[in-house]
């Protein structure tokens, strides 16, 4: 209609328009869909003179569409939280892909790396006090967990917590093959019941049935 408006008018089956305003303020050039021709102080989409898109809205504020049912979109919250949701007619079958030639960087200032089933957490990577600590998480409860930590010179641990305890925690390790323990100091093995058990195939040595009976003292 003028220089600084652009009307855009529905289906010839469906009545009514929506107007476009536009202008170039402060280097940038600035479209609004509000009522009344004045701008907003927050306009919908903001470009400037190096190219630089800006998109401001309370909701989704960019949407990639491949049709009506299949969707990306991109989102900001008052927080400048980024949401990036896919949206499919299909049931989970919704990838974000990451398709980088080089490596991929995650930097979180914060520290924490949170890993989630919809809103289920099963597994967090915290840094704390320059120590890093991996944690897995089962369906149950939150204070069940597997716990790897590393520090200085190397120093790591493989923890078990089940509900804030340590002794109904159990770590089984099973191999295809051989399982090896080399150490270049000492080995500890610490048994909080006391007890020590060697079985050879699932079967708990005996004194009667077993020439290692009693290797470990």
């Amino acid at each position: 209609k003028s220089a600084n408006t652009l009307v855009l008018t529905k289906t010839a089956t469906v009545s009514g328009t929506q107007t476009l305003t536009s202008e170039k303020t402060d280097g940038r050039f600035k479209i609004d869909n509000h009522a009344g021709g004045a701008l907003q102080e927050k306009s919908e989409l903001s470009l400037d003179d190096l190219g630089a898109l800006e998109l401001f809205g309370t909701s989704a504020s960019l949407k990639l569409s491949y049709n009506a049912d299949d969707y990306a979109t991109m989102s900001v919250a008052d927080t400048g939280d980024l949401t990036i949701a896919t949206i499919g007619d299909g049931s989970l079958d919704s990838k974000l892909i990451l398709d980088v030639d080089g490596s991929v960087e995650i930097n979180a200032d914060a520290g924490t790396i949170y890993l989630k089933d919809d809103d289920y957490e099963f597994a967090r990577i915290k840094n704390t006090l320059n120590q890093g600590t991996f944690y897995l998480y089962p369906a149950a409860d939150a204070s069940d967990y597997l716990l790897i930590s590393s520090g200085d010179n190397g120093a790591a641990s493989i923890t078990t917590t089940a509900t804030g305890t340590l002794t109904t925690a159990t770590l089984n390790i099973q191999t295809g093959g051989t399982f090896t323990i080399d150490s270049a100091a000492d080995i500890v093995l610490d048994a909080y019941s006391g007890s020590f058990i060697a079985k050879n195939a699932g079967t708990e040595f005996s004194v009667a049935g077993s020439a290692y009976a009693g290797m470990i003292l």
